[in-house]
């Protein structure tokens, strides 16, 4: 069995220094969220040297925003952040309770007559 790879974390503070890391360390670098792909990686036999850039803790995917024709839910915001960010949208609720149930430590009351998408304003 061969030794662990040489592995590099780089935490960029912004969506613009992660591209610019994977731009510089190109096909030897992998983007990720949490984590446990990377603790995977010896079982896998990955034993060739890599650079991961965390998205983590980019505030620009973890965004839920809200038009009265759109709801946009970006990549990295989490169930328990969709229960209680489209807990008051009434088209939506199914789709926040789900998030509920399946975030462990999030529960929703009852809603107090939840407006429809349409009538939200725009951002």
């Amino acid at each position: 069995m061969k030794p662990p790879a040489k592995r590099q974390l780089h935490i960029p503070r912004s969506l613009a220094q992660a591209s610019d890391a994977y731009a510089r360390y190109g096909a030897a670098s992998q983007y990720f969220g949490g984590g446990t792909w990377i603790m995977r990686a010896y079982p896998r036999e990955e034993h060739d040297a890599r650079g991961y850039i965390s998205l983590a803790g980019l505030r620009e995917l973890r965004d839920i925003s809200i038009s009265s024709e759109v709801v946009s839910i970006v990549s990295s915001v989490t169930r328990a952040a969709i229960a209680t960010g489209l807990h008051d949208v009434l088209d939506l609720r199914a789709l926040a309770v789900a998030a509920s149930r399946s975030a462990n430590r999030t529960r929703l009351l009852p809603s107090k007559q939840a407006p429809p998408l349409s009538s939200l304003q725009r951002n």
